[in-house]
Formats: structure tokens, sequence, C-alpha cells
């Protein structure tokens, strides 16, 4: 237990099988301040810092030692899905400069989806994440999440039940 948190039952500081990741769960968003510092502190090899919210989610993560503040939820339905989403800002440039932007969707239950890269197609991937470095690149994706969000809105009608005749 991190002295000075309000952690519930078992949930405390977790240290995951791979050496790069570090990850505790917290009741509130003060702990979860307090407790990134205790992460850094006491694992300092980690390049991944998960704080994960007890109902939610927020996570700390290390890309090319930029800290990263993403949020995580998921959805239920027929299938289920965790998306995550963080930046670190504007830095005044490129990927040098060191803005970075992470984006995650993860399978958690019966999605049917398939993912490309470079022509290589993936069918029912686990989880994909994409990273993105530089000012420009944090705009662009904006606006490209918008625009594809509005796209689906606006297609997304649900079609009439089809029934064969007697």
């Amino acid at each position: 237990m991190i002295p000075g948190s309000s952690l519930v039952g078992d949930w405390g500081i977790f240290k995951p099988t791979t050496p790069d990741e570090a990850w505790l769960r917290y009741e509130n968003h003060q702990d979860a301040i307090n407790s990134l510092q205790v992460l850094r502190g006491t694992f300092p090899e980690a390049s991944k810092f998960y704080v994960e919210r007890i109902c939610g989610g927020v996570r700390e993560r290390k890309i090319d030692g930029e800290i990263v503040s993403t949020r995580t939820s998921e959805d239920w339905s027929a299938c289920a899905l965790e998306y995550e989403a963080g930046t670190n800002g504007y830095h005044g440039g490129d990927w040098g400069h060191g803005s970075r932007t992470y984006l995650r969707l993860e399978n958690v239950n019966s999605t049917n989806w398939e993912v490309s890269v470079d022509g290589n197609k993936f069918k029912e991937p686990i989880n994909m994440e994409i990273v993105l470095g530089g000012d420009a690149e944090l705009d662009v994706i904006k606006s490209a999440l918008r625009f594809m969000l509005s796209t689906l809105e606006e297609q997304s009608v649900k079609a009439p039940i089809k029934t064969k005749p007697f």
C-alpha cells in the first residue's frame, strides 16, 4: 500500500511479469497523482506506467522518454472493445521536440475486426496501438478522428430487419 493513499482491498502496486511495466489501481484522482511519483521511484526501469482508476481509467505511459497521460474506457455490447487515448500536447515541432500522441484499441470480447498495416492483414488481433510524434501529427489525427466520427454518425442508419416471406 502506498503511504497516504486509500487503495481498496488487495489492490496496490503490482509489478507484472514484463520488466518494462509498472501499474496500480487507485480510488481517487489525488491518489493517482501521488502514486505515479511512487511508481517512478520504485520501478525506475519501467517504460510504461499504468495508473488505473477502479471504475474508469487514467494511465501514464513513457514513450521514447516522454510521459503521456492517457484515459481509457470500454464499451460492451455483442462485442467488447477497450479504447485508450492521450497526448502530452504541443511541444513546438516534430518528433524530436517531444510531442507524443497515443491511441489504442483492444478486443476485450468477440470484436470482429481486421487490421491492415502496409498491406499485411491481421485477422481479429487482440489490440492495436498508434503512436504519433509532433505537433502537426497531433493536429492531423484530431482532425482525422473528428472527420471519421462525423462520417460514421451520418452513415449509421439502422437497417430494416430482413424477413423472408412465408
